[in-house]
């Protein structure tokens, strides 16, 4: 449960919930490599996990139960948007024509984020392990379609293009203007339109 001070400590780390939370019940679900807080079924927030096999071993015993799937929501059926990126030298991605901070370990890797309202997940692409979480700084458009970036240009290149799926179809996304603020987008076509679409503007037959 959580306490007057919106500070709950589980397995000797601290969770920040606030005090709106207190005398809430708690789901602390968690394996070596992310921990998911939970209300009522409903994930609040989710961090890198800290813990061990030993560390879990010692939860179980002390009447932990086993998790069950992961909460972690599937693309498909949410309202986030998923791109995949390669992190800078420096630890940065390119997102909505603003350089953030993944983490300067990931340097050089490609990885995948999830884009929620509050929240940037940054996860491998292949075992979708999560990496790294960070606060999202970006406005948040309310029910955003499921979008994901399949490929996109040079981001030092002005207009910068994004291929772009969503529900099935294909379109590509025109981003000029100062930080790339300007967007513009192509109709909304088949897969095999949209490909066709991205490589004539790859190879300069179309803008």
């Amino acid at each position: 449960m959580v306490p007057a001070s919106g500070n709950l400590g589980v397995a000797g780390k601290q969770f920040w919930l606030g005090p709106a939370r207190a005398g809430q019940v708690l789901t602390f679900w968690a394996d070596v490599n992310v921990i998911h807080l939970l209300v009522g079924g409903v994930r609040l927030k989710s961090l890198r996990s800290h813990l061990s096999t030993s560390d879990l071993a010692r939860l179980f015993a002390d009447g932990g139960r086993s998790a069950g799937p992961s909460p972690l929501p599937q693309a498909e059926n949410d309202a986030v948007v998923e791109v995949e990126r390669t992190v800078t030298k420096s630890g940065m991605v390119s997102l909505a024509g603003r350089y953030l901070l993944a983490a300067e370990i990931l340097g050089g890797r490609r990885v995948t984020v999830w884009i929620e309202e509050n929240t940037l997940m940054f996860l491998d692409p292949e075992s979708r392990q999560l990496l790294r979480v960070r606060p999202n700084p970006l406005i948040w458009a309310k029910r955003c379609p499921v979008v994901r970036v399949r490929e996109h240009s040079c981001i030092c290149a002005q207009p910068m293009y994004e291929l772009c799926t969503a529900a099935g179809l294909c379109f590509v996304r025109r981003l000029s203007g100062k930080g790339h603020k300007t967007v513009m987008e192509s109709p909304w076509v088949s897969a095999q339109a949209g490909r066709r679409l991205w490589l004539q503007i790859m190879q300069g037959q179309a803008r």
